[in-house]
Parts: structure tokens; sequence; C-alpha cells
């Protein structure tokens, strides 16, 4: 590859984790404002998670969409998901 592109990538990945820094930070002001430790949520339908990132040691908020966060609450409860209860009835189909 070339040298343009290479610089071209690190500066676009460099002003992607900006962006990204910029998000976090904006909804950690705006809706955990005051709160330590990992705390969850409900924003109208959305569901918002902050929570510790070890790999950036740093804050950061986790959004979910209504689907996803029952998804999310189906799998903590020790329930599968529909995709999991999906692939269970296909491979019970196939005479496993």
């Amino acid at each position: 590859m070339s040298e343009t592109y290479n610089k071209r990538l690190k500066s676009f990945e460099k002003k992607k984790g900006q962006l990204n820094r910029n998000r976090h930070d904006f909804l950690l002001d705006t809706f955990f404002q005051g709160e330590d430790g990992y705390t969850e949520k409900e924003v109208g339908r959305w569901h918002l998670v902050k929570q510790f990132n070890k790999g950036v040691n740093s804050w950061e908020v986790a959004i979910y969409s209504p689907d996803s966060w029952a998804k999310r609450e189906k799998y903590l409860d020790g329930y599968p998901t529909e995709e999991q209860e999906t692939l269970y009835s296909h491979w019970k189909s196939l005479g496993q």
C-alpha cells in the first residue's frame, strides 16, 4: 500500500477515536454526571449502560435499542435468545 494511503488511514483512525471519545464524554456528562460505578438508565425507549472499559482504561456508555436490551435480558437470565432457539430448532429438524 502507498505511504499516502497509510497516512490517511492513520489520520482517519485518530479522528474516529476522538469522535468516539467525544460521544462517550457527552453521554457521561449528560446522563451520568455525579454517578459512580456501573449504572443502567432508560432514556425514552433506549437503554444506556455506563461501564468501565479496561482496554482503554476509561468509563464508556453502551447504547442498547429496545430489541437489543430484550435479548440482553434474556441472555442474562439464562434463557436462550431467539437466534439460539432458531438454531436449536433447525439442528433438531436435521435429526441430531
